[in-house]
């Protein structure tokens, strides 16, 4: 198979966290025949993508 370029995300685990359930992204780049691109995702920063408050039309009934 041509591949040329495998790209995959990292959440960013800690030190622990990837002794503890290990990281495919750590595996994939030591492993691969082909280049690698590695893109982080930073998900504390991010936006909820959605809002637990119900809506309202601040009227009074």
């Amino acid at each position: 198979k041509n591949i040329d370029l495998i790209m995959i995300g990292a959440t960013g685990l800690n030190a622990v966290e990837r002794l503890l359930i290990g990281s495919v992204t750590e595996y994939v780049t030591r492993n691969a025949l082909c280049d690698v691109l590695v893109v982080r995702t930073d998900l504390a920063n991010k936006p909820a993508l959605a809002s637990t408050k119900k809506p309202t039309d601040n009227s009074d009934k």
